[in-house]
């Protein structure tokens, strides 16, 4: 790798994590990393106005659907291709739809996923859907009509979509190219 780098956005590093993860890369000798100390929202758009580039992201930020969902809109806009983003807590059910919503990208590819073992409240809601995810299958393939009867939760459950997991792994594979009106059901 040439001229490795990492950029850590870590608003609670000394406060709340009282610099453990600093300490660590100190330990190891490692000394080619920045850390910005301010929430990801103010941090990600900075570092997209100036021109940074990276080859992996690491989401594990403030853990609300928007939240998580701008960490990523700022990624995909700097992440390179060939490019790896990894998402940390895909089992939390607001991490869960961001992820969904990225495996619609047409310039993503998923690579992996760390299997989670799911609780017995989840358990039980994957046997009370099992019944409506059969009934969405006899629908007719009209998928507008089918999406506005089920949610796609429904239609493509966790398990089939490898997100039964706790951290989740895409590859960037080309730039990102969506139309101005680009959307699918996730």
């Amino acid at each position: 790798m040439k001229n490795p780098f990492h950029t850590i956005i870590d608003p609670f590093q000394q406060e709340q994590w009282n610099n453990i993860g600093i300490t660590n890369l100190k330990r190891c000798n490692l000394t080619f990393y920045r850390l910005i100390e301010t929430v990801s929202e103010i941090a990600l758009p900075e570092l997209l106005k100036n021109n940074e580039e990276f080859d992996f992201a690491f989401i594990d930020g403030w853990h609300t659907f928007d939240h998580t969902l701008l960490d990523f809109f700022y990624v995909n806009r700097m992440l390179r291709i060939g490019g790896t983003v990894i998402f940390d807590d895909v089992d939390m059910p607001s991490i869960n739809r961001v992820v969904r919503y990225v495996m619609n990208y047409p310039n993503y590819v998923f690579m992996g996923n760390i299997w989670k073992d799911i609780t017995i409240k989840r358990k039980v809601l994957n046997i009370i859907k099992a019944p409506l995810a059969l009934l969405s299958k006899v629908i007719p393939e009209y998928k507008h009509l089918k999406h506005e009867i089920f949610s796609h939760a429904i239609i493509d459950s966790d398990k089939k979509l490898n997100l039964q997991s706790s951290m989740i792994a895409f590859k960037k594979i080309a730039k990102d190219e969506r139309a101005w009106d680009w959307y699918k059901p996730f």
